[in-house]
């Protein structure tokens, strides 16, 4: 993932004012025992010197994404998520 990481950084590097991720349902946060879109994005942000911000919050669980047939990759990477609030 560094590889993906320092690429991403190189590329995006001082062109955001934030960094987030989409996350994964709790049920396979727990089935795999990690959330691989937050891991891209704190190691990115290692190179920016900065740290990711949780912006969404994952209410339902959808199929993955590598089982879904006709459907472009990527399109319902967000579905089932919700905006999380943020405190001022």
């Amino acid at each position: 993932m560094s590889f993906l990481a320092r690429c991403a950084a190189e590329r995006f590097g001082g062109e955001f004012d934030t960094v987030t991720w989409v996350p994964v349902s709790q049920k396979r946060l727990e089935a795999r025992g990690y959330d691989q879109s937050r891991l891209l994005a704190e190691a990115a942000c290692r190179h920016w010197d900065t740290k990711p911000v949780q912006l969404l919050v994952k209410v339902q669980d959808n199929p993955a994404q590598s089982g879904l047939q006709g459907e472009p990759p990527g399109v319902p990477t967000c579905w089932g998520c919700t905006i999380q609030r943020t405190r001022s």
